[in-house]
C-alpha cells in the first residue's frame, strides 16, 4: 500500500512538474515575441518614443504601491491606452500563432 502511494505520488509530482516546465516556456516564447513586435514596430514608427513609456507605464502597473489595481489589463489594452492601435495590433500577432503545450490545452 505504501509503495503505491509512492508510485501515485511520483507519478502526479512529474505530471506537474511537466505543467510547469511548459508553461514557462510558453510564456517565455510569448514574451520574446512580444519583444521583438515592439522592437520592429518601434523602429518603423516615428515618434514611437511617447507611446512606448506610456505602454511600459502601463505593463508595470501603478508607481504608488497605495494604489490599487483595480483589473487586470491586457498588453494590448496597454498598447492601445498608451493610444496606438498599431501596436496592439502588432503584439495581438506576435503571440497568436504561439501554440499552448499539449497539458495547458486540456486545462
Amino acid at each position: 500500500m505504501k509503495f503505491m502511494l509512492k508510485v501515485v505520488g511520483v507519478f502526479v509530482g512529474s505530471i506537474v512538474a511537466l505543467v510547469a516546465i511548459q508553461t514557462y516556456q510558453f510564456i517565455k516564447v510569448c514574451d520574446e515575441r512580444r519583444s521583438a513586435a515592439i522592437q520592429m514596430w518601434t523602429e518603423s514608427n516615428d515618434g514611437s518614443e511617447l507611446i512606448l513609456s506610456a505602454y511600459h507605464k502601463c505593463v508595470r502597473g501603478p508607481a504608488d504601491p497605495s494604489e490599487k489595481i483595480v483589473a487586470p489589463v491586457s498588453f494590448t489594452d496597454c498598447a492601445i491606452m498608451a493610444g496606438s492601435q498599431s501596436l496592439a495590433d502588432e503584439i495581438e500577432k506576435s503571440t497568436s500563432d504561439v501554440a499552448a503545450p499539449i497539458p495547458l490545452r486540456w486545462l
